[in-house]
């Protein structure tokens, strides 16, 4: 376990034995920010976005995070 998580984001983010889980899911730009810092910083691509939020869809594709996307975002035009 590589601790990122709850490192960058341990209001969203919480450790159990050797994995870690999602506790609640981000609601504030804010949180948002801490999210994909926490998915940036992740050394074991174990943090997976499996939501649909254009924007956050963009931003993760645009730090190099869109293979941790399960929903896919077409290149931009």
């Amino acid at each position: 376990m590589c601790g990122v998580p709850d490192d960058e984001a341990p209001e969203l983010f919480g450790s159990a034995d050797d994995h870690c889980y999602v506790k609640r899911q981000p609601q504030t730009p804010a949180e948002h920010d801490a999210m994909v810092n926490a998915m940036r910083a992740q050394e074991l691509a174990c943090i997976r976005y499996a939501g649909n939020d254009k924007a956050l869809l963009r931003r993760l594709v645009d730090i190099g995070e869109g293979d941790q996307c399960d929903v896919f975002l077409p290149a931009k035009r």
